[in-house]
C-alpha cells in the first residue's frame, strides 16, 4: 500500500509529461543576475526550534555575506513540519513554480524512501542537506548533497563514551516511549539514557530524570541544541555536534565572528544553525564558478567544492556526495553559557 500511494504522489507531481533525458535544461526564468534557493524546514510542532535556527542562520548570512559576493540570491523559508510528503510537494513547487537554482532541506530524513528519491529526480536541481541522512545515493541525476555527517559518526561518539564509561546497555527512548514513563522508578537503575529525537519532543523527561536517586547520563541526538535543551540543560547531558560552534574551539576569524554574531542575535548556535549558514555558503560559491547557470552546470560544480565552512570542512566530487569531515564532529555539553567539547 504505501509503495502504491507513493507511486501516487510521484504521478501526481509529475503530471501527465514524460520526463525528458535531452540537453541540460536552463532553470526556470530568473531576475538577471540573481540565484533562488527554496529551504525547507520544520517551522511549527516540536522540531521548530531546529527549522527557526535555521532560517536565522540563513537570514545572518544574507545580513553579513551578500555584499561579499557577486551574485543576488533570493531565498525563502518553507515550513515542511517534519511531514515527508510535505517535503516532497514544496520540493516540486520550489522547482515547477518557484524558479528555485537549489534547494535547502532542513529537515530530517530517516531514509531516502523510493518517494523522495523519484521527487528529486523529477524536481532535478541539487538539493543539499544540513541534518544527518544516510548516504545520498549518487546514482541517477546525481542531485542529492549531505552536509551534516553519517549516522554513524552519532553512534560512534556515543558509543565510545559509553565504552569509557563502562556501561553496556542504555535506556533507548524514542518520543512516544517517553511519553508513557509516570515514574522515577521505572528508570532506575539505567546508568544512561540514550533520545532520539529533539529535546522538546520530551517535556517531560527532565524532570522525571532529576527525581531518580542515581541519575543516569543523557545522550541526545544531533536533533539537540544549546538553546532547546529545557530541564535537560541540567541534567548530565551530551549530544553530538560540531566542534566549531562550542565557547572553547579553537576556530578561524570566520567561524568566530558567525559564533559572536548568531549568539548576539538569537542565543548560542546550533550545529544545524551553522550548517544552514554553509549551505548559504556552499551553494552561492558554485553558482559564481558556473559560466551559465543551469541546475546541471550548479551540480556539477557542487561536485568540485572543497570547502572550509563554519560546521566543518566540505569536500564534494561526482561519486562522493557525503562532504563533512567526520573529525569535526564531537560530543558536546552544556558550559553554562555555551556548548563546550565533552571532556574538556
Amino acid at each position: 500500500m504505501r509503495a502504491l500511494l507513493g507511486c501516487a504522489l510521484l504521478l501526481l507531481l509529475a503530471g501527465c509529461s514524460s520526463p525528458s533525458s535531452a540537453a541540460p535544461t536552463a532553470a526556470p526564468t530568473r531576475e538577471p543576475g540573481t540565484i533562488a534557493i527554496t529551504a525547507l524546514l520544520d517551522l511549527s510542532g516540536p522540531r521548530a526550534a531546529i527549522g527557526t535556527a535555521q532560517r536565522n542562520a540563513l537570514q545572518l548570512w544574507s545580513d553579513d555575506q551578500q555584499s561579499a559576493v557577486r551574485l543576488k540570491v533570493r531565498w525563502k523559508a518553507v515550513d515542511v513540519a517534519a511531514s515527508e510528503a510535505r517535503t516532497i510537494i514544496e520540493l516540486r513547487r520550489a522547482s515547477a513554480e518557484d524558479a528555485a537554482d537549489a534547494v535547502i532541506v532542513g529537515a530530517q530524513l530517516a531514509s531516502f524512501s523510493e518517494t523522495l528519491v523519484g521527487a528529486v529526480e523529477l524536481a532535478g536541481l541539487p538539493v543539499l542537506l544540513t541534518l544527518p541522512a544516510p548516504g545520498p545515493p549518487v546514482s541517477g541525476g546525481r542531485w542529492l548533497f549531505a552536509l551534516a555527517p553519517q549516522p554513524d559518526r552519532e553512534d560512534a561518539l556515543i558509543s565510545a563514551d559509553l565504552a569509557r564509561r563502562g556501561i553496556i546497555n542504555p535506556v533507548r527512548l524514542a518520543p512516544r516511549d517517553a511519553d508513557s514513563l509516570r515514574s522515577p522508578a521505572e528508570l532506575a537503575g539505567a546508568r544512561a539514557v540514550r533520545l532520539t529525537g529533539a529535546p522538546k519532543e520530551y517535556p517531560q523527561l527532565g524532570e522525571l530524570l532529576k527525581k531518580v536517586a542515581v541519575q543516569p547520563a543523557v545522550y541526545g541526538s544531533y536533533l539537540t541544541g544549546p538553546n532547546d535543551l529545557g530541564d535537560l540543560r541540567d541534567l548530565n547531558t551530551l549530544w553530538p555536534g560540531s566542534r566549531y560552534v562550542t565557547a572553547d574551539a579553537d576556530r578561524s576569524v570566520t567561524q568566530r565572528n558567525f559564533v559572536k554574531a548568531f549568539g548576539d542575535r538569537h542565543g548560542a548556535p546550533g550545529t544545524w544553525a551553522a550548517t544552514a549558514y554553509d549551505a548559504l555558503t556552499i551553494i552561492t560559491a558554485a553558482a559564481e564558478r558556473s559560466a551559465t547557470l543551469t541546475h546541471e552546470s550548479l551540480r556539477d560544480r557542487l561536485e568540485e567544492t572543497s570547502l572550509v565552512g563554519i560546521a566543518t570542512s566540505y569536500v564534494f566530487s561526482r561519486s562522493t556526495h557525503t562532504g563533512a569531515l567526520a573529525e569535526d564532529f564531537v560530543l558536546l555539553r552544556w558550559g553554562g553559557s555555551a556548548a563546550t567539547a565533552s571532556g574538556r
